[in-house]
């Protein structure tokens, strides 16, 4: 199997990196003489919060962390490769948490000969961006913390008695409804990852929102809910055929949510209780040990439970497909996390659920999953990056381009980035 290559990745390979909650993690991404993207390299560094108590996100440690997880990740894609690799492209994923998604609408006046089907598209497409766009404006954001237009992470289209088309046909007949979805960054934030990258050595930076990879979940795999375990909290998201978007709910029950208890059962420092969970998640600890961990841990899952189940009631009945992700799947207990939920409220279900790993290999298109191992703390940040560059492949047959967004956002006053 030949992958048409990028034109942003021709000749090189590219990096991309991550800054969680806990530390940095950084994959390699090698381009073989084939044209098939692959991930040769993958790497994690924790990092420690400095004593001067910073709020400034990234703070200088976890860009430390992260320079030494692409030199990690670089030496294991060499070695893969066998050759020395030099990456042009710098990708950095920034979190959820400091992406703000503002959606717009428009809607067809109705259906349109097939000849002028694609040009209908287009303004339908145009209308429900400058509908977005339009929003932020008026909100005044830009004004406070300067915004800066990272892409469109969603288009999607419904027609009436429908639901969500899996591709932009008109029907007969029928009014075509498009909503988009447009993701910011403050431009403070961007600068200093912009200026971290330069001084690690990239030619060239891309910046890909934390919420792409969860929209590309949710075209490929609905219905169902999506649980992603990371380690500062437990999001489950609700993905239906026909969902007006996505329904998040997020609670504080991810790694440092267990750790949080193993320091309050048993006084431990904040790095000695990481540390603890981290050898129980592997099965490094002695047996005894282990014993005493998992009682204080099912007593924190209970706790997490009933909190999730709160949070989830609205969007009843939930699909009977669970998919997990996130570095804290690892943990044991996360095993049981579906089939305490069923327990607890049978009735939100449709069916009773059935987990499942989340088929990273069926979902990217343009990067291949290996040979470099991959846990699932890694998942989120290799889908991000296949959505980006099977974009960047198929710019020419978008609906809308950079272009057409950055002509819209200099209208409302916002900038995009290249």
């Amino acid at each position: 199997m030949q992958v048409p290559l990028p034109a942003p990745l021709a000749g090189g390979a590219l990096a991309a990196v991550e800054l969680g909650y806990w530390g940095a993690k950084a994959i390699v991404i090698h381009q073989g003489p084939t044209g098939l993207l692959t991930v040769v390299g993958t790497a994690r560094v924790r990092w420690r919060a400095g004593a001067d108590g910073t709020t400034q996100w990234p703070p200088e440690e976890q860009l430390v962390a992260a320079s030494e997880a692409l030199q990690l990740a670089l030496e294991e894609g060499a070695a893969l490769a066998a050759r020395t690799l030099e990456p042009h492209v710098l990708l950095c994923l920034i979190p959820c948490e400091h992406v703000r998604l503002v959606a717009g609408e428009a809607i067809s006046e109705g259906a349109r000969p097939q000849d002028q089907a694609r040009d209908e598209l287009r303004r339908l497409v145009l209308a429900a961006l400058r509908c977005a766009l339009g929003a932020v404006a008026a909100d005044g954001a830009n004004e406070q913390e300067p915004q800066r237009l990272l892409g469109v992470i969603d288009v999607c289209f419904y027609a009436a008695g429908q639901g969500r088309l899996s591709a932009p046909v008109y029907l007969h007949g029928m009014p075509l409804r498009c909503r988009a979805w447009v993701a910011l960054a403050a431009e403070s934030l961007l600068a200093r990852l912009r200026a971290w990258a330069r001084s690690a050595g990239a030619r060239c930076v891309h910046f890909l929102p934390g919420w792409s990879w969860i929209f590309r979940v949710a075209r490929e795999l609905a219905p169902g809910l999506l649980l992603d375990c990371g380690a500062g909290a437990l999001r489950a998201y609700v993905l239906r055929d026909g969902s007006e978007g996505l329904c998040k709910v997020e609670r504080r029950a991810g790694g440092a949510y267990f750790a949080r208890w193993l320091m309050l059962a048993y006084g431990l420092s904040p790095a000695s209780a990481e540390r603890v969970a981290l050898h129980y998640a592997t099965g490094q600890l002695p047996e005894r040990l282990s014993r005493r961990v998992r009682r204080v841990f099912t007593k924190a899952l209970n706790a997490a439970c009933d909190r999730l189940v709160e949070g989830l009631r609205e969007y009843a009945p939930l699909p009977g497909r669970v998919w997990l992700t996130g570095g804290c799947r690892e943990l044991p207990e996360m095993q049981q996390l579906v089939d305490k939920l069923a327990r607890r409220a049978p009735h939100l279900w449709e069916r009773w659920p059935q987990a499942e790993r989340l088929p990273l290999e069926s979902l990217c298109r343009r990067v291949l999953p290996g040979p470099a191992h991959l846990d699932p703390a890694f998942e989120g940040l290799t889908l991000s990056v296949d959505d980006w560059a099977w974009k960047a492949d198929s710019a020419e047959h978008a609906l809308v381009g950079r272009r057409d967004l950055a002509h819209l956002g200099k209208r409302f006053g916002l900038e995009v980035e290249p």
